[in-house]
């Protein structure tokens, strides 16, 4: 029944997923490779979840922040950027040099390119996005639970009646 309250939001469902989502965007929006099989990612990440199974878990319950597509996993806003991000020099390149070095990965079939990391504000930026949320969701849980107050009242009427 809908009426009755159930924390089915991620953001509230473990009470440390705001730790995670943190960690994930800190690491997600940094690193020199934007795009990177899971795998790959969890070792970045240095240590299990606390608010899941697994990292996959939470790239999945949060697509506002993280994309999967064909087994890699990047963060959303890096992922509409364009690849002209050098990892091998971690600096910006141009266009031209930017075509010269997919045709080199095409050759070599090693991936150099790669699309620039957050900024530091932009980091913090989804960060604070990530703690509105998290506030937010609280707060909406707190207000769906008017109705407990509600049922136990009319509950105490019913058997103060039945009990005179």
């Amino acid at each position: 029944m809908q009426m009755f309250y159930s924390s089915t939001s991620p953001y509230i469902r473990n009470p440390n997923r705001l730790a995670d989502l943190i960690a994930a965007i800190q690491v997600l929006g940094s690193y020199r490779c934007a795009s990177r099989q899971l795998q790959k990612w969890e070792k970045r990440l240095g240590r299990d979840p606390v608010s899941a199974t697994n990292w996959e878990t939470i790239f999945k319950q949060h697509p506002e922040f993280f994309t999967i597509q064909g087994g890699d996993v990047s963060a959303v806003w890096r992922r509409s950027r364009e690849r002209k991000y050098d990892t091998y020099t971690n600096r910006s390149v141009s266009r031209e040099e930017a075509l010269r070095l997919t045709e080199q990965e095409n050759e070599s079939g090693k991936k150099r390119l790669s699309r620039p990391p957050l900024s530091t504000e932009e980091i913090s930026k989804l960060v604070d996005i990530a703690i509105n949320l998290h506030e937010q969701e609280i707060k909406h849980g707190q207000e769906r639970r008017w109705w407990i107050s509600a049922v136990l009242a009319v509950i105490g009427l019913i058997i103060s009646v039945a009990a005179s």
